[in-house]
């Protein structure tokens, strides 16, 4: 109900504060640990501060939650900037980046400040690639070629990804013009349906979903944007993240009409793990362990969630996998 209230900007009711208005100190130490293994405490603190005066929040929760909202607030408008200020630097070579994942859809937020990401995330031709990869070590920088296909690098000690993709899974249809409202949330989607069919997804990949949405009613077609769904083996999938967000964000299903669609995998997903499944009791042990204990468990998540993927994305499954063991065995 917080991060609903965040994103929609819908006042809470009194009936959800009154539940807030009960929890326990414990109870509140659960909430604070659970926004920050889904990765939406900024939400969680935006939702908060618009209740001051109204609840009491136990200091060992405030005090922290302030500090770390703050911090997540400083830390993305210095990634904006930097962002805004590399594409100014490439576009005077003639190349034109466009921003993608994080960066495209934190400006959807109701407060951009408050959507936390740990990298920046650019997009361009193949050949543009080339020419931006040439040009950014011409200057000293060093560029590195990732497993995925992207470029990689250190601009101003932030972590910049170049991609020659603008969609991360295999696209066999039609696809909307890049850029353009349906292309960003096609690229939205594929982006979390990539994480759940891997290490995991957590609420902040769904929170961008619904914020896009919501920012982007009225510009863009529906019918279009289900065709691309349709054409590209991905309606299914898209058909419960829309059930998920009608149900539990508040966001309209103007996609699919009377959707009676289960969300509930999608959810036991979620909690499993948080953002990236970096929470999970198994991926937290080989985030501690070697380079190949990380590879291996990345694969074995992957095998997890394989019936998922062939359910919900079938198309994608199989060619994914093998990019994903050929990426880890390079």
């Amino acid at each position: 109900m917080l991060v609903r209230s965040a994103i929609t900007g819908t006042p809470l009711s009194s009936e959800s504060v009154a539940v807030l208005e009960g929890l326990s100190a414990e109870a509140w130490n659960d909430l604070f640990k659970e926004a920050e293994k889904q990765s939406v405490t900024g939400l969680f603190f935006h939702a908060l501060s618009q209740l001051t005066g109204r609840i009491d929040i136990p200091e060992s929760v405030s005090y922290p939650l302030l500090a770390r909202a703050v911090q997540i607030e400083t830390r993305t408008r210095e990634m904006m900037a930097v962002s805004q200020e590399l594409i100014c630097e490439l576009e005077k070579y003639g190349l034109h980046p466009i921003e993608m994942k994080g960066e495209a859809v934190s400006r959807l937020y109701p407060k951009p400040g408050l959507r936390e990401y740990g990298d920046i995330d650019l997009y361009m031709p193949p050949g543009d690639v080339r020419k931006a990869v040439s040009i950014l070590r011409e200057h000293g920088l060093a560029v590195t070629d990732a497993p995925d296909g992207c470029s990689h690098f250190k601009y101003k000690d932030i972590d910049i990804d170049v991609h020659c993709a603008y969609f991360e899974l295999p696209m066999h249809g039609e696809l909307p013009p890049v850029p353009s409202p349906e292309a960003v949330l096609l690229m939205l989607s594929t982006h979390m349906l990539k994480h759940a069919i891997g290490t995991g997804v957590g609420l902040r990949h769904v929170c961008d979903m619904a914020a896009a949405y919501r920012c982007l009613d009225g510009h863009f077609d529906p019918k279009r944007l289900r065709k691309y769904y349709l054409d590209n083996g991905l309606d299914a999938w898209n058909r419960m993240v829309n059930a998920f967000l009608a149900r539990h964000l508040g966001i309209p299903d103007k996609m699919y009409e009377n959707n009676d669609a289960d969300e509930t995998p999608l959810m036991r997903i979620l909690c499993e793990g948080g953002v990236f499944g970096h929470h999970a009791p198994s991926r937290l042990r080989a985030l501690g362990g070697s380079g190949l204990r990380r590879k291996a468990d990345t694969v074995w998540r992957f095998l997890q969630h394989f019936p998922f993927a062939l359910r919900y994305a079938p198309r994608q499954a199989i060619p994914s996998f093998l990019n994903l063991v050929k990426g880890n065995l390079s």
